[in-house]
């Protein structure tokens, strides 16, 4: 399994975008940064791309996405996963034909260069070699995580959690994890309110794993606290914990 680190940031800067990850260069796991990180060879292997939550740094690169399908007229077009609840967020609220055009129906509506398909909990769907499954790993009204499984090693996609998730699915701990960190401990009531990790909180619920994955992969950084966050993330000493970067590429 490639996994190729579009963007990994909590907020847009100068120096780091927002979550997406490529993966076998055909499937999406977020969509906050595409097209300002491919070209258009590699954006035409696209085929899916699976929305954790419709907040706006996770989608952000979809309507560009679509309108950059339209100029290349591609087809079949690309499928947009998600909750149902995340589905109709998209829909309704951003490529609605106000704030940007509705790609469900153009050029065409019986041939688009975007689909929706909504999917519940536990639904997995088999792709390029991969089973993708999602799970409700932050009981919130829209909020995926995904577990991805092509039979040799399972990764586990957080997106945005709060200290509660859970992250043992169905009695088993993935080989690696894609976990979120946005803010340094001093932080933490920032983070709880808006449902997401510092260092602390997420050793905690890393120790309440039977063990721990092979591989911890930290994303989401805010990068107005990136340096400290780092500084945090080495002082809990986890040998297998590496911090993401922008452009990086993952091989399981």
């Amino acid at each position: 399994m490639k996994i190729r680190v579009l963007g990994c940031a909590g907020t847009v800067s100068t120096e780091s975008k927002t979550s997406a990850f490529l993966v076998n260069d055909r499937i999406l796991l977020d969509g906050g940064t595409i097209c300002s990180s491919l070209s258009l060879d590699e954006i035409r292997l696209i085929k899916s791309v699976f929305i954790s939550h419709p907040h706006f740094d996770h989608i952000k690169g979809i309507p560009s996405l679509a309108e950059t399908l339209i100029f290349m007229e591609k087809n079949p077009p690309v499928s947009i996963y998600g909750s149902y609840l995340t589905i109709d967020s998209i829909s309704q609220h951003i490529l609605n034909g106000i704030i940007w055009p509705d790609f469900t129906k153009l050029p065409t509506e019986s041939s688009p260069v975007l689909t929706y398909t909504g999917l519940s909990e536990g639904e997995t769907v088999r792709l390029e070699g991969l089973s993708i499954t999602p799970y409700f790993l932050y009981h919130n009204y829209s909020d995926f995580g995904y577990l991805l499984d092509d039979g040799k090693s399972t990764l586990l996609y957080t997106s945005d959690i709060g200290p509660d998730a859970g992250l043992c699915l169905d009695g088993k701990v993935p080989d690696s994890m894609i976990i979120e960190v946005s803010f340094p401990n001093s932080k933490e009531e920032l983070a709880l309110r808006t449902g997401h990790l510092t260092p602390l909180l997420m050793m905690e619920m890393l120790k309440n794993l039977p063990t721990l994955p092979a591989n911890i992969f930290v994303s989401h950084l805010k990068t107005y606290f990136r340096d400290q966050i780092v500084l945090e993330l080495g002082a809990l000493g986890l040998s297998n914990l590496t911090i993401l970067k922008d452009g990086a590429v993952i091989e399981l």
